[in-house]
């Protein structure tokens, strides 16, 4: 599990290299936790389980901007809003 949290709506973050391929490995058992607008009184939690499948199926793209240890990743969901 991996969570990662913004302030915003916005679906970009920087995603570890290891975490990533952590993801592609484990597939069914991983989740990747969103937490959004994480500076109010309602922040929105959502759920990505197995982000690889998400990956191959188009419901979400990554923007690679390969870094030493991290992947600038863009968790959009294809047809709009991540939440």
């Amino acid at each position: 599990m991996e969570v990662k949290s913004t302030i915003g709506m916005d679906g970009r973050f920087d995603w570890p290299r290891k975490e990533f391929e952590k993801a592609l490995r484990e597939r069914d058992s991983y989740e990747l936790w969103r937490i959004y607008r994480v500076a109010d009184v309602a922040p929105v939690a959502k759920c990505f389980r197995n982000p690889a499948h998400m990956l191959a199926t188009r419901q979400i793209t990554v923007y690679s901007k390969v870094r030493k240890s991290a992947h600038a990743v863009c968790f959009r969901r294809v047809n709009g809003c991540p939440c």
